[in-house]
């Protein structure tokens, strides 16, 4: 084995194998790569480029635009990831989960990667770019690191602006072990029912509540833990053996995009159940599909999924600041020569810049041996 061999061993997520399920790593991937395209684009829309370029660029804008959606995806491999340990206990038999593992495995995982992305986007924005008194800087330090910034002031974090995800998803770490009582129920349809009327009672009344609320964003979760709940009672013997389920995948994420750029305006419940919907069908066939579930599993796509917590907090803020520089360096040759440019630039930065802060800021806080406690849900 070479020594880029060994690195990228390491550098592979340090977790049980037998609870790893690699084609959410794969999904992950997909999803960071939505969201970094959103994020590249506007780069490039607003600091590389001035003017209208012509309807290739504003299409190329518009499908980019849509990589937003990228943060559902990312709620769906949530519900899987984290209903996965209970459904195994409660259906299966296993490891019974403790709380108090459960809780501090979370804060020793998230947490620290968290404060230190904090503290350094604090120093630059009060020090480097000084768009931020000290006072305030530790104020909206204090917010965004307790998960409350975009909750209480309705605004992003100054500081980080992709943490407002990062709210809802520490809502539903918090609320998963109640939720997880779904999977006491015996009978599979009705446990399923429950979590899809649950599911749809918080579509009801999403469009009136903060986007970074836990029921504004359930349905996603929800379709991840109803899938966790099939992979290990109804698919367990039939994973990766589906052809019809590749056709039904390859269906989902074409209509994905096609739903999000047609009815990009429009917010109802129709809208929410359709994109719910087509999410875990996509997701199924990842599970299912005969193709898809090789895909989904690559090493390239689980290797960049399993580092997506540092790619996702450090991506943005290398954009930007490297963006503007970029801007100010280089002439505006069009849309698409920019284009062109960032990516030969910008991509290979926040690559480098993701690896480096992975390894030295979230991998140490990885595959800690946890604690057993009696104390369960």
């Amino acid at each position: 084995m070479t020594a880029l061999q060994r690195f990228l061993s390491w550098l592979r997520k340090p977790t049980a194998s037998k609870q790893l399920v690699p084609q959410m790593e794969g999904l992950r991937f997909v999803a960071l790569l939505a969201v970094f395209m959103l994020h590249f684009e506007q780069v490039v829309q607003y600091r590389l480029v001035e003017g209208d370029h012509g309807g290739a660029a504003r299409f190329a804008s518009a499908f980019c635009g849509i990589g937003d959606f990228g943060v559902q995806l990312f709620f769906a491999v949530s519900g899987f990831v984290l209903a996965l340990p209970f459904a195994r206990w409660r259906l299966l038999g296993g490891r019974p989960v403790g709380l108090r593992d459960y809780m501090t495995r979370r804060l020793w995982r998230l947490e620290p990667p968290l404060l230190i992305n904090l503290l350094i986007m604090l120093v630059i924005a009060v020090w480097v770019l000084k768009k931020l008194s000290l006072m305030e800087g530790l104020w909206r330090f204090g917010m965004t690191m307790s998960y409350l910034h975009y909750v209480t002031l309705g605004e992003m974090s100054p500081l980080n602006r992709v943490t407002w995800s990062l709210e809802t998803e520490a809502q539903f770490y918090l609320a998963m072990p109640l939720l997880a009582l779904v999977f006491k129920i015996g009978r599979p349809m009705w446990r399923r029912l429950t979590m899809v009327g649950l599911a749809a009672l918080c579509m009801a009344f999403k469009a009136q509540m903060n986007k970074a609320m836990l029921p504004a964003q359930f349905e996603y979760f929800a379709a991840g833990i109803v899938l966790a709940d099939l992979y290990l009672t109804d698919w367990a013997s039939k994973l990766g053996t589906s052809a019809r389920w590749d056709v039904a995948g390859a269906v989902a994420w074409v209509a994905l995009p096609v739903t999000l750029m047609s009815f990009a305006v429009v917010e109802n419940v129709a809208r929410s159940a359709l994109l719910v919907v087509l999410v875990f069908v996509a997701f199924s066939a990842a599970l299912m599909g005969r193709v898809s579930h090789r895909l989904s599993a690559g090493r390239v796509v689980t290797l960049i999924g399993g580092m997506c917590y540092s790619f996702y907090l450090y991506h943005d803020p290398v954009l930007k600041l490297a963006g503007g520089r970029l801007s100010a360096l280089v002439p505006d040759l069009g849309y698409w020569p920019r284009f062109g440019l960032g990516l030969l630039v910008l991509v290979p930065l926040v690559m480098v810049i993701t690896v480096v802060m992975y390894a030295l800021c979230e991998r140490p806080f990885m595959g800690r041996k946890r604690t057993r406690t009696a104390t369960t849900a």
